[in-house]
């Protein structure tokens, strides 16, 4: 771009070359004629004068002369200059407004240049390389992180595998750890044994009462005689005496549910095996030590109690009970009853088949509680009417009925039911300990 004063424009310079040419005087010998031609093409002005001289030049078709072309020319020099002068003016204006023009560019050019600079004098165009080293690191991180998420994937996997086996191999060891363990033994506190042992005692003596509203006599049959034998010696007796004899029917029933559940239970449950199983129970108790020793690596009553209680639950489970055994054995029951008891006469409505079923069901509950705990629990009668060395001991004997006040001296006419014992605990331990948990009945002088 030019400065502004040597700007010129194609008008200007037509105007700059005319007025050379006027400068310059033709020559002197130059005839003017209609025909010739003229230096100066003055078609472009449209003056009054050029007009008018154009005029002239076609009406008369005289010479110009020296004078008038002298007059001419200074007309149109004046008018030539007071055009120039205004194109000038012009000119100048727009040199002006040019000017204005490029000072606002400037300050725009100004004003960006310093918004640049600001730009690139922010904090954040300095902290670019740094954050754009930043945003790599981060990249490479997740790459890294994406890599170990895939190797935990893998490992979590792995250990999901891992679990499931060693959920397999704990399993198995558990199976071999209760297999080891296994005791088959149902924990039952005294207080259950307690209630069930009182039930059946109650139950003895609702249907001992009723019996001995019936009339009675004495038993010709050897088994009967066995029985009240076993209970005292003096039977014949008592069973003819009405304050005795409900005491003795009470005793005729505890030794018939002791000698066929208590003692036996082969017709009722375990296939055949209960009663085997008790005994050697039995013999082994006698055999083994009550408690572990030190050094001692034998078997002990510990030990007996447990596989007790495992054969128990086995035969238990594989056998059962026989559902038709409570009411066949009380129907023989109640046959041998009739022996000795006018049942048929009784005029209370008692249901005897149905009394004497539920007492052997409540027993053979009882029986099934007993054996199958790893308590040592044994029913053991006090023998009494053999001679008058037995008296009553209030740690053992529970007296229901008695002729004078009762000491260590009173003599023990009839037990009318045995005493529970046990040994040991329900955990398996303690076996050199011993307890009355239920009291023998008796009948004091």
């Amino acid at each position: 771009m030019e400065p502004r004063g040597r700007v010129v424009t194609r008008q200007q310079k037509r105007m700059l070359d005319f007025r050379r040419a006027l400068s310059n005087k033709p020559p002197e010998h130059v005839n003017h004629r209609p025909g010739s031609g003229h230096l100066i093409d003055f078609s472009g002005f449209e003056g009054p004068s050029v007009r008018q001289s154009n005029a002239l030049r076609r009406g008369s078709e005289t010479h110009m002369t020296s004078a008038s072309m002298k007059e001419f020319l200074a007309v149109q020099k004046a008018q030539l200059d007071a055009f120039l002068q205004q194109f000038g003016e012009q000119a100048e204006a727009q040199r002006s407004a040019l000017g204005h023009i490029m000072d606002q560019f400037a300050g725009i050019a100004a004003s960006l240049g310093s918004t640049v600079a600001h730009w690139l004098g922010h904090p954040a165009a300095h902290q670019q390389a740094h954050l754009y080293k930043e945003l790599e690191l981060a990249h490479m991180r997740a790459i890294d992180a994406e890599g170990r998420c895939q190797q935990l994937e893998k490992d979590h996997q792995t250990l999901q595998k891992q679990l499931v086996e060693d959920a397999k191999e704990r399993d198995e060891l558990r199976k071999v750890a209760d297999l080891a363990n296994w005791t088959g033994a149902a924990k039952i506190s005294d207080d259950v044994i307690r209630s069930q042992w009182k039930q059946l005692d109650y139950n003895i003596r609702v249907m001992a009462r009723a019996l001995a509203k019936c009339q009675t006599k004495r038993p010709t049959d050897d088994s009967n005689k066995k029985r009240f034998e076993s209970i005292v010696t003096s039977w014949p007796e008592l069973l003819e005496n009405d304050d005795y004899k409900e005491f003795l029917l009470a005793a005729y029933l505890w030794i018939l549910v002791n000698k066929e559940i208590f003692s036996n239970g082969d017709e009722f449950w375990g296939g055949g095996f209960a009663r085997g199983l008790k005994h050697l129970r039995q013999n082994l108790v006698e055999l083994a030590p009550e408690a572990d020793g030190p050094l001692r690596s034998e078997p002990t009553m510990r030990h007996v109690a447990k596989w007790s209680a495992q054969g128990i639950a086995l035969i238990s489970h594989f056998y059962g009970r026989n559902k038709k055994a409570p009411k066949k054995q009380a129907t023989n029951a109640l046959g041998r009853l009739k022996l000795f008891c006018n049942i048929a006469a009784d005029t209370s409505g008692t249901d005897f088949l149905r009394e004497i079923k539920g007492i052997m069901k409540t027993a053979l509950e009882l029986d099934e509680m007993l054996m199958g705990s790893l308590a040592i629990w044994s029913i053991q009668w006090l023998r009494s009417g053999q001679s008058k060395s037995l008296r009553y001991d209030a740690d053992k004997m529970d007296a229901v009925a008695y002729a004078n006040e009762l000491s260590p001296k009173t003599a023990v006419v009839l037990a009318i039911s045995p005493m529970l014992l046990k040994t040991g605990n329900a955990n398996g331990c303690n076996y050199d300990s011993e307890m009355v948990l239920c009291k023998a009945s008796v009948v004091c002088d």
